[in-house]
């Protein structure tokens, strides 16, 4: 019965894994690292599987690539959460040190196979036998004694570092569908990383790894399958928490495109069905026309479309669906072309006070380049082009 739930869920995790890479559709980064981080939970079930099986020959093949994965799965989850809440669709260049600590790790692989198989594989058996789920061998960048204990801190560091963003980016007070969503998720690996906190402090005994005992580190794997039981439990019983945060049930055409937010396309210019009906596509347009127009929330230079579903009460795919094929702009160039509207109704009143750039960050942008940058986009023109020829 374990190893049916092993088996299944590692298999779940697989499929959701290869959909997310092939997944063309939505926010491509967060597809990415939110597969990786799933490739990595089935590598862990796949060792756990082939140890309780003694399968020591494909343990052998897979074992290396399960420690490079799992030093890279705090990162995917932490670069995931962070694009989800704050909507980012790109890394900045420094992001992508995160990935430095399992790029170094990749040398473990090298130093794996390296090493004679006989000696590997016998130290695979003694593993097995004691029902341990890592190796005790030197077979790391890092020297045994402190290898394991790394690996939990940095996932430690990453999930108060998850925390925090959401803290700081779901201040609001109401639940939507995204925020139980990145809430599940960050529960998930809370709840995983303390299991596995708590096996590595039976298995270090007196500052040393226990080599005796049958299947004595096994004690993990009832839990494992228990929080994965209840993980799929929710999925079912809530599953809007996949419908358009995980999997994407339409594929959509290119958007049409139109002037103004009260006039959206006619249905037979859409060349797929829609996802929503006429009736209700209208309403959100006014509901966002309204909501933009009246309390202003793009003067919050931290507004992402996760807010705008929050304050709509709406999905965030319906909202994105909505921006690209009935406004015919994204969310980023809508919001900015509120913040230029408003930049150019409040310059005749501060303009023999303030400067550009600060009547600019007073509407909502959050620094200099992203103003110019989304006014010459809306405008076609530089301010001090713009403002000289006109006012």
């Amino acid at each position: 019965m374990i190893d049916f739930f092993i088996a299944g869920g590692g298999m779940l995790f697989l499929c959701f894994a290869v959909y997310g890479t092939l997944n063309k559709e939505g926010n491509t980064l967060i597809n990415r690292v939110f597969s990786l981080a799933l490739l990595a939970r089935f590598f862990q079930l796949f060792v756990f599987y082939l140890t309780r099986n003694h399968d020591t020959e494909t343990l052998y093949w897979f074992y290396p690539f399960n420690t490079v994965m799992q030093v890279l799965s705090p990162v995917c989850i932490y670069i995931y959460v962070y694009c989800f809440v704050f909507d980012k669709d790109r890394l900045k260049p420094v992001g992508y040190l995160h990935f430095l600590i399992p790029a170094l790790f990749v040398a473990d692989i090298f130093l794996w196979f390296s090493a004679p198989k006989e000696a590997t594989l016998s130290s695979l058996q003694r593993m097995a036998d004691n029902g341990q789920f890592f190796n005790s061998q030197e077979f790391s960048i890092l020297d045994t004694s402190v290898h394991h204990l790394f690996r939990r801190a940095m996932s430690i560091g990453y999930l108060i570092a998850i925390w925090a963003v959401l803290i700081r980016g779901f201040k609001e007070a109401v639940w939507t569908i995204q925020k139980k969503w990145v809430y599940f998720i960050s529960i998930s690996m809370t709840i995983n990383q303390m299991l596995l906190l708590a096996q590595l402090l039976v298995v270090f005994q007196n500052g040393s790894i226990v080599e005796s005992g049958q299947n004595q580190y096994m004690f993990i794997i009832p839990f494992q399958i228990i929080l994965m039981m209840i993980l799929f439990g929710v999925l079912f019983y809530e599953p809007r928490l996949l419908y358009g945060q995980l999997l994407i049930s339409e594929r959509w055409t290119k958007p049409v495109h139109i002037e103004e937010l009260q006039e959206p396309a006619p249905a037979e210019e859409i060349t797929r069905r829609s996802p929503m009906d006429d009736e209700k596509v209208q309403h959100y347009l006014e509901t966002m026309r309204e909501l933009m127009e009246k309390k202003q929330p793009f003067l919050n230079t931290d507004y992402q479309i996760s807010s705008l579903s929050g304050d709509l009460g709406i999905p965030v795919h319906h909202c994105s669906y909505v921006l690209n094929y009935h406004m015919g702009k994204g969310f980023r160039d809508r919001v900015n072309g509120y913040r230029v509207k408003h930049f150019l109704q409040q310059l005749p009143l501060k303009s023999g006070t303030k400067t550009i750039e600060a009547i600019a960050m007073e509407s909502g942008f959050k620094n200099v380049t992203t103003f110019y940058n989304a006014f010459k986009k809306e405008k076609g023109q530089l301010p001090g082009e713009y403002i000289k020829e006109r006012l």
